[in-house]
């Protein structure tokens, strides 16, 4: 038996039978387009052209030409540009650049003229004759700065700024009166007020003993408590002492 599924049967399918098509399911939508078409693609040519491009290191994450593998795959260039010397820049480094050069005058001013160097000599030699004479001079007579106390005094006395001021004279007159100004009362009062001298209170203080007993040191007391190591020892005033009641009939009568 080649096909052991023959046992089952030959289902057949009936070519009668329609199969219907499946649903169509539709889905709830908010959306005011009636077609439900993609939104169009941007179109660069309506872009804003004058939008600033990013920098820095949001350029270089930007830049899909940039990387370790877009390097690897590059060339190196076949000519790069030579490298400049600074052999003649280093020959005139400490020249100057300005194109400015002084001027006759300008030497002339600053370092002297050459037509006027033997006047120039001249006055210095006699400058340096002078000075000369001057030093020899303070030599011969050399000043003395010594003082004595006597004339340091004097000097200090005789200084207007530590004079003391003189008192003012006053003239004296002999016939002179003395002017007292008298108040005088337009219009005298028609009653005299009388002032009342208010008494004084005077403190009276109250003198006497006073005592309390919470004051007063209680007296100590050194027989009643026990010794150390024996039994308290028993009071000598037998009178302060505690008597206990006889057991008879008349103090206990439920005994009787």
């Amino acid at each position: 038996m080649s096909n052991p599924f023959d046992l089952l049967g030959n289902d057949v399918e009936d070519a009668t039978v329609v199969t219907p098509p499946p649903r169509e399911i539709v889905k709830n939508n908010t959306s005011s387009k009636k077609a439900d078409v993609p939104p169009p693609s941007a179109n660069p040519a309506r872009a804003n052209k004058n939008r600033p491009k990013p920098t820095g290191n949001e350029a270089a994450f930007r830049d899909r030409t940039a990387g370790r593998k877009n390097n690897k795959v590059r060339d190196a260039p076949d000519a790069t540009a030579p490298k400049k010397s600074n052999a003649s820049r280093r020959a005139t480094d400490r020249h100057s650049r300005s194109g400015k050069v002084d001027t006759d005058k300008k030497v002339r001013q600053g370092w002297g003229d050459d037509n006027k160097e033997l006047a120039d000599e001249a006055a210095a030699e006699r400058d340096a004759q002078a000075e000369i004479a001057a030093d020899q001079t303070e030599e011969q007579a050399p000043a003395s700065n010594k003082k004595s106390l006597q004339d340091y005094l004097n000097e200090i006395n005789n200084n207007e700024f530590n004079k003391a001021p003189a008192p003012k004279q006053v003239e004296k007159f002999d016939d002179a009166e003395l002017l007292v100004k008298t108040e005088e009362v337009f219009a005298e009062p028609t009653k005299v007020k009388n002032l009342k001298s208010k008494q004084l209170k005077t403190k009276q203080f109250l003198e006497f003993d006073v005592s309390f007993s919470d004051s007063k040191p209680k007296p100590r007391k050194f027989d009643n408590g026990p010794r150390r190591g024996g039994k308290p020892k028993a009071s000598k005033n037998t009178n302060t002492a505690e008597k206990k009641p006889a057991v008879n009939a008349k103090n206990f009568p439920s005994l009787a």
